[in-house]
């Protein structure tokens, strides 16, 4: 979650997760990385399957994108160029959902640039609603376009990203409610925009530094 909250003008870049059932490890890993012009970017990359071997996937993929944001390469050309080295890494056997949230105080706006298929929302002080971003994950032979969402960046605008453990939470056990549940939370934004008020920093935004489940 990312957004500008407060008179101050105050980014705050929020990282909830939980821990998978017998697993040491999973692939989901994120970044927050400060680009040249002052802006800030969250890299989310979930790599596929769990356990160290995609932890360590999602830590290179994580690695690469995060050095050519840091030279300022933009957002698309930034997934783009992920994905060209993961198709040739691994010869499109394995694929990894990626997003990418630049918030750009110069210019303004929140960015979203992804490829991934689970859910993601903007939201304010009244409420969410589904971002409507959806495209295919990196790696594969035949890619999808990156997904693209621009939004002004205004008090209290929020963007929110998740992995396939929020869009998957439940199906094993065939609970359809769980998604049900998960669908009208996007719809109406009542229990997000209620914990989003009471965020805080945090600690080592802009650092580089990564947190992985």
């Amino acid at each position: 979650m990312a957004g500008r909250h407060g008179p101050h003008d105050r980014v705050i870049v929020a990282i909830g997760q939980v821990g998978k059932f017998a697993s040491v490890a999973s692939g989901d890993m994120v970044e927050v990385v400060r680009r040249p012009a002052g802006a800030y970017s969250v890299i989310l990359v979930d790599g596929q399957g769990s356990g160290p071997r995609a932890k360590a996937l999602s830590a290179l993929l994580v690695g690469r994108a995060a050095a050519l944001v840091r030279d300022g390469t933009r957002d698309v050309a930034v997934i783009a160029s992920v994905h060209d080295f993961l198709l040739a890494y691994r010869n499109g056997l394995v694929s990894a959902p990626v997003d990418l949230i630049t918030v750009d105080p110069v210019a303004g706006h929140i960015r979203l640039a992804r490829q991934s298929f689970t859910p993601a929302a903007l939201g304010d002080w009244t409420g969410f609603k589904p971002a409507g971003a959806l495209s295919g994950p990196i790696g594969r032979w035949r890619v999808e376009p990156v997904a693209t969402v621009d939004t002004p960046l205004v008090d209290g605008a929020t963007m929110v990203v998740t992995t396939d453990g929020i869009s998957q939470s439940g199906n094993r056990r065939g609970d359809r409610r769980s998604s049900d549940r998960r669908s009208d939370g996007w719809r109406d934004g009542g229990s997000i925009a209620g914990r989003h008020r009471r965020l805080r920093p945090r600690r080592g935004a802009g650092t580089g530094r990564r947190a992985s489940r």
